[in-house]
Parts: C-alpha cells; sequence; structure tokens
C-alpha cells in the first residue's frame, strides 16, 4: 500500500480523511494539515526525495520501499526515468571562473572528480574513473582551458597529483587549500 506524505511537514504519519471534491483527503498527524491525494507536485516531490535518498543517502530500494510504500519495482522504474533526464552541462565561456576541484569515491571504486564554478554556481566538467590521476587532471584543466574559460583561482582539498596538475597547466593560477580539507586533517592529526 503507498503511503502519503504531507507535503509540509514531509511526515508519512497521514490518516484517511474523506473526500472533497471527488478527491481522496488526508490529515497530517505530525503538523495537522489537510492536503488531497492528487497533487501531483507533491507526488513529484516525494519521488525526488527518494531518489536522493537513493542516490545521495546510499539506501537502498528495500529500504525506501519500506518507508515509502511503493514496491522495489515502481521505484526503478521512477528512478530510471530520473536518470534518463540528467542536466545537461553548461559552462561559463569567456567568463573568468574561480573553480572548486574535488574527488568524491563512492563504495564500487568509482571516483566523481567534478570541477564547479563558486561564483556562478555551474559544473564546469566532470570526470567518472578510479581515482584522482595526475595524466586526467591535467587532461581535464587543459580541456577546460581549451573551452575559452579563463580560470580565475582554484580551490582543492591539495592533492599531490592535482596540485601537480595545477602547476603544470595553468601555473599562474593561484590556488588554495579548502578549509574543511584542513580542518578534517587537523582533526586526524590531533
Amino acid at each position: 500500500m503507498k503511503k502519503n506524505r504531507c507535503w509540509s511537514c514531509k511526515s508519512l504519519d497521514v490518516i484517511s480523511w474523506g473526500k472533497q471534491n471527488g478527491k481522496h483527503r488526508f490529515k497530517c498527524k505530525n503538523c495537522g494539515i489537510y492536503f488531497t491525494s492528487e497533487n501531483k507536485s507533491v507526488s513529484l516531490k516525494n519521488k525526488e526525495i527518494w531518489f536522493k535518498k537513493w542516490i545521495v543517502g546510499k539506501q537502498t530500494y528495500e529500504q525506501i520501499s519500506a518507508e515509502s510504500g511503493y514496491s522495489v519495482s515502481t521505484l526503478q522504474r521512477y528512478f530510471n526515468v530520473m536518470l534518463s533526464k540528467a542536466p545537461k552541462l553548461s559552462y561559463s565561456q569567456n567568463k573568468e571562473v574561480y573553480l572548486l576541484i574535488d574527488g568524491t569515491y563512492f563504495s564500487n571504486e568509482i571516483c566523481l572528480v567534478v570541477y564547479r564554478d563558486n561564483v556562478f554556481k555551474q559544473t564546469q566538467l566532470y570526470r567518472i574513473t578510479d581515482g584522482e590521476h595526475y595524466e586526467e587532471l591535467k587532461e581535464d584543466l587543459e580541456n577546460i582551458l581549451n573551452l575559452g574559460i579563463k580560470i580565475g583561482g582554484i580551490t582543492c582539498d591539495g592533492d599531490k597529483s592535482l596540485l601537480k596538475a595545477i602547476r603544470k597547466v595553468c601555473p599562474k593560477v593561484p590556488v588554495q587549500r579548502c578549509l574543511v580539507h584542513i580542518q578534517r586533517m587537523c582533526k586526524i592529526w590531533l
């Protein structure tokens, strides 16, 4: 049985509350509001919440199925539709960008390296690989420059292969180490 989620507080603790204008009505036990089940924007928002839990939160289909009330096959169908509509990258041509460069490692030994402009909040380039390797990072930086993008500065985690690639491709660009990574290393050392 599919569970309804409150659009206001996102609670799944809702009960049936009759009908209004021919639509099934619900009451949220958590915040007390009333809503109808035929609200497409709420339904889409719920699917986005579950999709995020699957992608970012690393929850399994079975866990999301238990929480949402949808079957595993229904969730797979929803998520496949969302995956087929991946966002298109747009880059800041002829603008000076301040890149944030970082790699994220996933449990299946995949590394996603993202080159994101901090000012315009746009991903300039990304690479799916198995690690942060000098040759690939160097190639990525060269590709960014070949697109006509001017790099005004780079913030990164201080990875040695990335710093080597930056020194080789764009030696005059100022580089700053990410404060979060500095704090994290200080906690490890302490």
